[in-house]
């Protein structure tokens, strides 16, 4: 189960999970227009009728760990645009930052590890800042100080999460949900 629908049961919400493994945030060539996160937002998301009340999105993860180098600020604006764009269309952004673990089988180094939580402190600072809702799962049992990670919640990737994992997330974004009074 993914905790998508899990979410969606818990709440009795209907959920549109538009996400795609393996998506990037920000668009550059060599990759398919519909690869980008910030391109299907435009493409997906805003042709909606009607328009969701809440979108839940995150990124960034895949441009640090392969490919062309993308920087922390490319990936920042492409939030920064998206949050623009959900407000002064009534949409309620909400970012989504996760850990991963380093996986060297897949070419996501201990480097890009600390890459990826550095630009996601870089986007919680600008959630904080910018009074964005930031579902933070480091505040979860998901995060481990010294490895990265808690194992035993993650696929073997290390980026994607298990059964156990995605349970943890259903939980935690539910109970955010109820904390804020969101419906």
């Amino acid at each position: 189960d993914h905790w998508g629908s899990i979410f969606e049961q818990q709440m009795h919400l209907f959920f549109y999970n538009k996400g795609i493994g393996g998506d990037i945030m920000v668009p550059r060539s060599g990759f398919n227009q519909y690869q980008s996160i910030f391109n299907r937002f435009y493409s997906q998301i805003l042709t909606m009728n009607p328009l969701p009340k809440y979108c839940i999105f995150d990124g960034g993860g895949n441009d640090l760990g392969a490919g062309p180098s993308v920087s922390h600020d490319q990936i920042l604006n492409c939030f920064k645009q998206i949050v623009h764009d959900c407000r002064i269309r009534g949409i309620v952004p909400i970012i989504f930052v996760a850990p991963c673990g380093p996986n060297d089988s897949i070419g996501f180094n201990l480097a890009n590890t600390q890459n990826y939580m550095a630009s996601n402190a870089n986007i919680k600072n600008y959630c904080q800042q910018d009074n964005v809702l930031c579902i933070d799962l480091y505040q979860t049992e998901l995060y481990n100080p010294t490895s990265f990670i808690n194992s035993q919640f993650f696929a073997p990737d290390c980026i994607h999460f298990n059964v156990a994992g995605n349970r943890v997330v259903a939980d935690y974004i539910t109970n955010f949900f109820k904390t804020r009074n969101l419906k």
